[in-house]
């Protein structure tokens, strides 16, 4: 009865002991972005989600007025380089 009042206010956790073993300092890991790609994107639901959210809602919006501005940029040079022909010849 004793110990499971003790171990209710015992703390669970090792990092007690992992801070005395490292004297205190940080220990960082090597960055990975590879596998911190995976694991945020593939392994948290949240991300996944969020990240195809945002995929979905770009490729919806319309590209023709880019299209149409390409085209009719191009349209300009070809009207431009027919000027400067016929000018030449003339």
């Amino acid at each position: 009865m004793l110990d499971r009042i003790r171990n209710f206010f015992t703390k669970q956790s090792r990092t007690t002991g992992i801070i005395t073993v490292n004297h205190g300092q940080a220990q960082w890991t090597d960055t990975r972005y590879d596998k911190l790609a995976d694991e945020g994107y593939t392994k948290n639901v949240y991300v996944y989600r969020c990240v195809n959210a945002i995929a979905m809602a770009c490729a919806g919006i319309p590209c023709l007025l880019t299209l149409l501005e390409k085209q009719k940029t191009q349209r300009d040079r070809e009207a431009s380089f027919d000027r400067s022909i016929s000018e030449s010849k003339s």
